[in-house]
């Protein structure tokens, strides 16, 4: 097996680089001398992982990181390894690869592969969840702030951008039907979490070949605050403004711009489709 190391230079919160010379050691301790992928942008990413002549590769960083790597492997025989070391890590937690210390990061990038679920609009992929109104604004505003650090950033970010709350007209196009709503959030998800840990399509399953679905309705600021202390376990689902729909694909009729893994996506309208066992991952543990 020909493994390659994928660090993240660009991410401004990334922290690859200061584990680097732990996850060199591990690695060598498995026999693994892996090649250095070291892209200075997004666009950068795809471009070496897809020349890269590793078999494995293995993304050191978040989930911007492992978005960009998952749009170059998708549908090969390729296998994904992640060591989860942003910010949010909602993919790792989702698979299961978020619980242990680094040597087990490590560790588990070496295992056996499992096949997941990718979500695809045009020609992208993302792996946990495309974000429109709201939380998109939010994600954009954490992801440009240098303090503070963590997750907490998500929290700040989210009491800056509720001054301008404001909802949208969507128009849905669904397997079971066609709806228009008036929301102020729209998640489509592939696995459970995001924004760092809050559980917002609880039963998102990236192996089911369904997508999972959730709107928030038009909202006071009051309850959309109420809402999203209920969105960390999942409670949130029992609010009458929260609306869940589970479909293969989905229309999206909207303005405004979606974010996927944390990262810039699409402009408004969109289409996208689940795209069943479309990436190999390492060392997955689904509940």
């Amino acid at each position: 097996m020909k493994v390659a190391l994928l660090l993240n230079n660009f991410a401004k919160a990334g922290r690859a680089n200061d584990y680097l010379e732990q996850v060199l050691n591990r690695l060598k301790f498995h026999g693994q001398s892996p090649d250095i992928l070291s892209p200075n942008s997004a666009d950068q990413v795809k471009k070496e992982v897809s020349q890269s002549s590793a078999d494995r590769i293995i993304v050191a960083g978040g989930d911007g990181s492992l978005h960009y790597a998952a749009n170059a492997l998708a549908n090969t025989d390729r296998t994904l390894g992640l060591i989860p070391l942003g910010t949010g890590n909602d993919a790792a937690r989702a698979l299961g690869i978020s619980d242990g210390d680094l040597a087990n990061y490590v560790d588990r990038t070496l295992e056996d592969p499992s096949p997941i679920d990718l979500v695809k609009s045009g020609s992208r992929y993302f792996v946990t969840s495309c974000i429109m109104g709201f939380p998109s604004k939010v994600n954009q505003r954490s992801n440009a702030m240098q303090f503070p650090k963590g997750q907490s950033r998500y929290t700040v970010a989210t009491l800056a951008e509720l001054k301008s709350l404001e909802s949208e007209r969507y128009w849905l196009e669904l397997d079971e039907g066609n709806f228009e709503i008036e929301a102020t959030a729209v998640v489509v998800a592939n696995t459970s979490f995001f924004g760092g840990g809050m559980k917002i399509c609880p039963e998102a399953d990236p192996c089911d070949g369904i997508l999972d679905i959730c709107v928030l309705g038009d909202v006071s600021r009051m309850k959309l605050l109420h809402s999203f202390t209920k969105i960390r376990n999942g409670s949130h689902v029992h609010e009458s403004e929260v609306f869940l729909y589970r479909s293969r694909s989905i229309g999206i009729r909207a303005d405004g711009r979606a974010r996927a893994d944390g990262e810039p996506y699409a402009d408004l309208p969109l289409t996208m489709k689940v795209q069943p066992n479309a990436l190999l991952v390492a060392g997955v543990r689904l509940a």
